[in-house]
């Protein structure tokens, strides 16, 4: 775990009420340019994180979207979906940390996730209008993991955002506002 999250803004989001809170908030921060908002909605069993993150990031361009995934909620799989697709929609400015109270279980589902993230090898979308052909099955390969909490036997059916690997942040209790 190795991203660092610079000017953290923390904002835990326990019901979809604080949401339009959230969305002013980083609207104030991008508009002075600075800071990283901490989506975490651990405890929360009615928001998806990573749905928040997608509206933070529709209603923003320049801060950073650091998104608190709750491993016991979450697999490898939409994890690694839904980082991809957010890391396209905030053009690169997501971050993502796996909060769970067991570190082993944290990492495995990181090294799962990286993998997930680089099944498309260069080159690999096509997107030929004229042929039909979307992706070159060549330039993607297959994640097999077996792990003691995770297994996976398939590539990811979409390409990376433009990070390729999203950064992982370890999200200790103060970055991500005290108490977890």
């Amino acid at each position: 775990m190795s991203a660092v999250v610079d000017d953290p803004i923390p904002l835990r989001f326990d019901s979809a009420d604080g949401l339009r809170h959230g969305i002013e908030l980083a609207r104030s921060a991008d508009h002075r340019q600075t800071g990283t908002l901490v989506v975490d909605t651990t405890g929360s069993d009615d928001l998806d994180p990573f749905v928040v993150a997608a509206a933070i990031a529709q209603a923003t361009d320049v801060i950073g979207i650091a998104v608190a995934v709750p491993v016991p909620q979450w697999q490898p799989y939409p994890t690694a979906r839904r980082l991809a697709e957010i890391d396209k929609l905030s053009a690169g400015r997501v971050v993502w940390g796996p909060v769970d109270s067991d570190p082993r279980r944290a990492a495995e589902m990181v090294q799962v996730v990286s993998s997930l993230l680089t099944s498309w090898r260069p080159g690999a979308l096509v997107n030929d209008r004229v042929t039909g052909r979307h992706a070159d099955p060549a330039r993607i390969v297959p994640v097999t993991a077996s792990g003691r909490y995770f297994t996976i036997d398939s590539p990811l059916d979409v390409p990376a955002g433009p990070q390729g690997v999203v950064p992982v942040v370890d999200f200790a209790d103060s970055i991500r506002g005290g108490g977890g």
